[in-house]
């Protein structure tokens, strides 16, 4: 699959997530993995919408994140 920046990246419905202390935590069962993003990573988590483009995302990023 390739992305590009008008890629608009929607989570896999079979994928459970959570916020637990400002930290996403992420299980996929059909992997039997558990993953617990930093602060970047559960915003950009958080992001991911079905609605914002990869650009969009990246903008927020850069906003949120003074980068």
């Amino acid at each position: 699959m390739t992305f590009t920046l008008s890629t608009i990246p929607k989570i896999n419905p079979a994928i459970a997530s959570t916020i637990v202390e400002a930290e996403a935590v992420v299980v996929n069962p059909q992997k039997g993995k558990v993953n617990v993003f930093n602060p970047v990573g559960t915003f950009i988590w958080e992001n991911i919408d079905g609605q914002q483009s990869l650009k969009m995302i990246v903008a927020a990023v850069c906003d949120e994140f003074a980068v």
